[in-house]
């Protein structure tokens, strides 16, 4: 499990696709489902206030058993996850064929980079999903010091295209909100308005810290605990031609903290 301030030869290789697809075709995740940083118990409440038939999509779901967990959350819904390392979605597949609930066998399951969700979730043209989670998978990119910040800004790129113009996403993260969040205004949600520069919308964002976290994740009391970054995105208007004009100046960002005790 990879730790906010890894700097090993091990934490830069976690922004290489080879990686995570000789981690899980190896075998040598300690369980059957490998669970990253929160279980859906500790997320679930964050989830509880939306409607019950929204369409959710997990990227770099890894061997998470999350998109399960949705499924069975919002049975009148839809649940993608997407993962580019194919023995990962193999292994999910195989815990959904053994183990699931008629509800969580509905999840789909794609080998698929999320950096083109838009090639394959193009259609209907004003969104497919209404919910994004992304479980440290920015994280994981980021660990790339050369091409990290480029393959992050073309994901949320191509998540801005398949999200419905009002929608909302978690980023759950090791990245804390004291530090420098240039990876959260200046990639995440930049990229996100020039995914749809025919959108004027309002940005909030929640980060929810000191939230319940998974012992075996979080066994060394001097790293900070990580963190869900929730971001809903309202949209104001969709201009019929997109300003020549910066577009941070046609979008409201305004980001608050909520603690969780």
């Amino acid at each position: 499990m990879p730790r906010r301030q890894g700097s090993s030869a091990r934490a830069d290789a976690y922004g290489s696709q080879r990686y995570w697809e000789s981690r899980y075709a190896s075998g040598s995740a300690p369980d059957r489902t490998d669970e990253w940083l929160f279980s859906w118990h500790e997320l679930q409440p964050l989830f509880a206030p939306l409607a019950r038939d929204v369409a959710i999509v997990d990227i770099g779901c890894g061997t998470s058993d999350l998109c399960f967990h949705l499924a069975e959350a919002f049975p009148g819904g839809r649940v993608v996850a997407v993962d580019n390392a194919p023995a990962a979605i193999e292994t999910l597949r195989l815990e959904q064929r053994r183990s699931c609930g008629a509800h969580a066998k509905r999840a789909e399951l794609h080998v698929l980079d999320a950096t083109e969700l838009h090639t394959v979730f193009a259609e209907p043209s004003d969104g497919v999903f209404d919910v994004a989670v992304d479980k440290s998978t920015l994280d994981a990119m980021l660990c790339d010091l050369k091409r990290g910040p480029s393959n992050v800004a073309k994901m949320y790129r191509s998540l801005s295209l398949v999200l419905r113009p009002t929608a909302t996403i978690f980023i759950v993260s090791w990245r804390q909100p004291e530090d420098e969040l240039d990876w959260l205004v200046d990639i995440a949600l930049q990229s996100l308005i020039d995914g749809r520069p025919e959108l004027k919308c309002r940005y909030s964002v929640e980060i929810h810290t000191a939230m319940r976290v998974l012992e075996q994740v979080h066994t060394d009391e001097s790293i900070p605990a990580p963190v869900v970054y929730e971001i809903q995105r309202k949209a104001c208007r969709v201009m019929e031609r997109p300003s020549k004009k910066r577009k941070e100046l046609s979008n409201e960002i305004c980001i608050r903290y909520r603690t969780h005790t």
